[in-house]
């Protein structure tokens, strides 16, 4: 049984729902954002669910029990658990869209609404202060993904954009890039590119043009979003908003 989040949240839970991570999945949240709009941001991972009815039998929840490894925002607690609309109990199971799942061994950082409001998901922007921790192949550090199993980049205006979709490995702790897609028998031989374009001056002599400047600000696309890196970005919006 499949629930879209604005369909559920009318009919069934109107008063739980319309509440701030229902606006705020509205649009993309920058990282600065959902710092300050967190009540707690930790690092840790899943050790343990538990499916279970809520009130009246109406919605089955799923409670994750996260063992903390890092406290960037809140009162540390050596566990938190998380619960999430959506989940199986018995033979019944109910999928609550843009509401994320953990998977038990798992780690994430997790920007978290308090626990005293009940949420469908009580993850700042539904899914996106949700960020899965796995080593992708090629990487020499870990790396954070987003909604979808996608690689992350933070761009200089603290936004986070999807760079590429990998497929973790059944140990939750890897992932793999897609394999390019290979060549068709009947493709034939690949085509020739073009030659390289010869210079001359006035009287015909060979030159070697002068190398095209690179203009600033487009030198290469954000590195891949890792733990430590969305740790400084966070930590330098906490301190900004102490500031004002």
């Amino acid at each position: 049984m499949t629930f879209p989040a604005s369909r559920f949240a009318v009919p069934v839970l109107a008063s739980l729902f319309l509440t701030a991570p229902l606006l705020a999945r509205s649009r993309p949240l920058t990282v600065a954002e959902m710092a300050r709009a967190g009540e707690r941001i930790v690092v840790g991972q899943v050790t343990a669910k538990t499916g279970r009815w809520g009130e009246g039998r109406k919605m089955i929840w799923t409670d994750y029990t996260v063992r903390v490894d890092e406290t960037w925002k809140g009162e540390p607690a050596p566990t938190v658990v998380v619960s999430m609309a959506g989940g199986t109990v018995g033979r019944r199971s109910i999928q609550v869209t843009h509401v994320p799942a953990l998977a038990v061994g798992g780690t994430y950082v997790l920007i978290l609404n308090g626990n005293q409001h009940l949420y469908a998901s009580p993850v700042v922007g539904t899914e996106q202060g949700l960020f899965r921790e796995v080593n992708v192949e090629g990487e020499t550090a870990a790396l954070l993904l987003g909604a979808g199993d996608a690689v992350l980049a933070l761009t200089p205006e603290g936004r986070l954009t999807a760079k590429e979709r990998v497929t973790i490995d059944a140990d939750g702790r890897h992932a793999r890039r897609p394999q390019p897609a290979a060549a068709r028998p009947n493709d034939g031989p690949p085509t020739r590119g073009l030659a390289t374009p010869e210079f001359r001056d006035g009287d015909g002599r060979v030159v070697t043009p002068k190398p095209t400047r690179k203009l600033q600000g487009i030198q290469g696309a954000p590195a891949p979003l890792t733990r430590a890196a969305l740790r400084d970005a966070v930590k330098a919006a906490l301190a900004a908003e102490v500031t004002r």
